[in-house]
Formats: C-alpha cells, structure tokens, sequence
C-alpha cells in the first residue's frame, strides 16, 4: 500500500517510488488522500495493482485502513506487503537495501525506524512511513482488531496517538518484538 497525499499534482518521485516498489517485486495499491488529474491516474495506472481515491479523514492511517479494506474486498494475500507514504522521499538510490534488508530479518512486524526515547517503551513505536508486515503478523488478532476497529479522527495528535503509537503497541503486546532497521 502506498498512500500519497499531494492535492497539487504528483511530484515525479512518487512515480519512480511507483515503479521502483513494483521492480522490487511489490507492485502497490495507491491510496491518495486527494483527488487526481486523470494524467495523473492514467501515469500511475501503468505502475500499480489499483488506486483507491479518498478524502483525507485520518491522514495515513486513515488511508492505510482503506487500502488495507481494498486488499481484503480483492482477495489480495500477499506474503508480506509493505505500507509506505510519501512523506518519505524513497528510494534515494536505485540500489536501495531496505527492503532487502527488511526480507531477510526473520521479525513478521517490521518498521523502517523504531522510535524509544529514553525507557518510554510504552510509547515506543515505528514511525509510520514505512511497515513490512508478514502475512502471519497481517492475519494475527492483534492487527485484525487494530484496523477494524481505529477509530478515525483528523486531529493530528490523536492520529499520532491512536495510530502511529497505538499500531505499534498493539503489535508488540501481541509479541510482535519491535525491530527497526534504524533507531534513534
């Protein structure tokens, strides 16, 4: 899933995140928190599975539920997909290794960036751009409940709260052990 959120036109990097996700072998579902120009969807058809256009009501997390919802409706069961924003220019190389480095670790739950500052481990959490989460972590209680039942809001903090913070402690009271590819 990668959601996109840019009501003034897509910006090239979101096509070469596009096309190098799909070279990886992770060819997405677009979710856009804006509208699109028809060029616009016609140049990110030729890149991706599917585009879901939604308003921006819960920012990422309330686009990764809906594109999460648009997976299941599909009958999509991928191994282990990844959710990104664009809030992240990605890649910045051709030759990027994280999402390699993210398959080889054996951890089902997996974000780019663990965030712990100080002991705070019951605020601790992956920063929410970029997600690799096995099918068995994606079929699991924890995840299932998470997502049906977020409750959506557009207040920042309360999306930070509830979603960034609130996913990742979901996971891990689950025993999805956190593992960023990089901390603070």
């Amino acid at each position: 899933i990668y959601l996109i959120y840019q009501p003034d036109g897509l910006s090239a990097s979101t096509l070469i995140a596009a096309t190098h996700l799909a070279r990886r072998g992770y060819p997405a579902i677009i979710v856009s928190n804006a509208p699109l120009t028809p060029d616009d969807l016609e140049r990110l058809a030729e890149r991706c599975v599917a585009i879901v256009i939604r308003p921006n009501v819960g920012y990422d997390f309330g686009g990764y539920r809906d594109g999460l919802r648009y997976m299941d409706r599909a009958g999509l069961d991928p191994e282990r997909p990844i959710m990104v924003n664009d809030s992240i220019w990605f890649p910045l190389r051709a030759d990027e290794t994280l999402i390699p480095r993210m398959e080889a670790a054996a951890e089902a739950f997996q974000g780019s960036h663990y965030e712990l500052k100080g002991k705070r481990t019951k605020s601790a959490h992956y920063e929410s751009y970029f997600f690799l989460i096995r099918r068995e972590a994606r079929q699991s209680e924890a995840f299932r409940s998470f997502w049906r039942d977020y409750p959506m809001s557009s207040t920042r903090w309360k999306v930070l709260k509830r979603g960034e913070k609130g996913f990742s402690q979901a996971m891990f009271k689950a025993g999805f052990a956190p593992r960023g590819i990089a901390s603070r």
